[in-house]
């Protein structure tokens, strides 16, 4: 209220609201739970607790998309306490994201910034399941529109090529590309781990 002449409604709202805040933090106080987790450490928990059940290729993405998250919350925002975030600071890194890319000069794609979106968004509400905070902030802002993903599809006589090559390298390759050409299946979550009752 510094600088201004408050009603006394405006002045009994502020003392409700932080009578209600200091309620909330004396229960988490009870109950175990930490007061202020800065978001440095919630990333941190993140990484040891979720992504290991991630698969490979789904950590490397994750890992990718944390580093400029964390320049963004850690240097630009100063690592803040994770009640502090909201969603007008989610919308602000996705609008910093778009023009600051580890690589390159070229302003973000929307598929980029969408996946963005979506790791943030699986951190927070890590951190809502730990009860870190009330709520997921991410959930408020509209993930960007792209298109759908177009995937490189081979000619005939490319996968050929291909399978010729792998064979070169190596019975083990050979079959291992003979199965993802011709079943289609996930590359690490079901191609790496079928079982002859599979086929």
């Amino acid at each position: 209220f510094l600088g201004t002449d408050p009603t006394r409604n405006e002045v009994e709202e502020w003392v409700w609201r932080k009578h209600e805040e200091l309620k909330k933090s004396a229960k988490r106080d009870v109950d175990g739970f930490p007061n202020s987790v800065r978001f440095s450490e919630l990333v941190e928990q993140f990484r040891a607790e979720e992504m290991p059940m991630l698969t490979k290729g789904t950590q490397a993405a994750y890992g990718d998309t944390l580093k400029p998250v964390g320049q963004y919350f850690g240097d630009i925002l100063g690592d803040p306490l994770l009640e502090n975030i909201h969603a007008r600071h989610i919308k602000a890194y996705v609008s910093w994201r778009r023009v600051n890319r580890q690589n390159g000069k070229d302003t973000l794609s929307n598929r980029t910034l969408a996946k963005d979106r979506v790791v943030l968004h699986r951190i927070f509400a890590f951190a809502d399941r730990l009860e870190y905070r009330d709520g997921n902030p991410v959930a408020r802002v509209k993930a960007p529109k792209c298109d759908p993903h177009d995937p490189g599809i081979f000619t005939d006589d490319q996968y050929e090529a291909l399978l010729r090559e792998c064979e070169q390298a190596g019975p083990m390759l050979h079959l291992y590309a003979l199965l993802l050409g011709e079943a289609g299946p996930r590359a690490y979550s079901q191609a790496l781990r079928i079982q002859w009752d599979d086929v």
